[in-house]
C-alpha cells in the first residue's frame, strides 16, 4: 500500500516564519511565567522567580523576591564536606528578611503574621562551580494560615 503526502510542501521562507513563530511563543511563556506578580490562594504552591512577587487573594499578605546573596550549594555530581546553601532576600510585608535555604532541611517556615511563609526549594539546581545567573533562580513556596506560636 502507497502512501502520498496530503499536506504540500512549505517553502523555505515559510519555514522560517514556522520556526520564529514557534520561538517566540516559548519566550512568551517563558518571559511570562516571570514578569508578573502571582495572585495566590492559601495552602497554592507557587514559584517565584528573583524579581518578582506574590500576593495572597483575599488576605493581605505579599512577598517580593528581591535577591540572591549567596549560592554555595554544592555542585551536582561533586562529593562536598558541607551541602552549602542558598541565602535570599525577600520583602514579607514590606520588611527586608534574609532566608538561608538550606536543601536537607526543607521545607522551612518562616512565620509573618497570621501567615507562614513554606519555603520548598531552590531551582535550580547547582550543576557547575559557577552559580546560575540571578534571573534563572526561582524558589518553590506555599502560604498557609498559621496560629500565633505555632508555625
Amino acid at each position: 500500500m502507497a502512501f502520498t503526502r496530503v499536506v504540500p510542501e512549505i517553502g523555505t521562507q515559510g519555514k522560517d516564519v514556522a520556526l520564529w513563530g514557534v520561538l517566540l511563543v516559548l519566550f512568551l511563556l517563558l518571559f511570562v511565567g516571570c514578569t508578573l506578580s502571582v495572585r495566590v490562594r492559601v495552602g497554592e504552591t507557587v514559584s517565584v522567580c528573583v524579581g518578582k512577587g506574590i500576593d495572597l487573594e483575599g488576605g493581605d499578605f505579599s512577598l517580593f523576591f528581591r535577591d540572591v546573596l549567596e549560592d554555595s550549594r554544592c555542585p551536582q555530581g561533586v562529593e562536598c564536606f558541607w551541602e552549602g546553601r542558598v541565602v535570599a532576600l525577600f520583602d514579607v510585608q514590606g520588611n527586608a528578611t534574609g532566608v538561608e535555604l538550606v536543601e536537607s532541611k526543607l521545607p522551612k517556615m518562616l512565620p509573618s503574621g497570621p501567615y507562614c511563609v513554606v519555603f520548598l526549594g531552590v531551582l535550580p539546581p547547582r550543576t557547575s562551580s559557577t552559580p546560575p545567573t540571578k534571573d534563572a533562580y526561582r524558589v518553590i513556596l506555599r502560604i498557609e494560615e498559621c496560629a500565633l506560636g505555632n508555625p
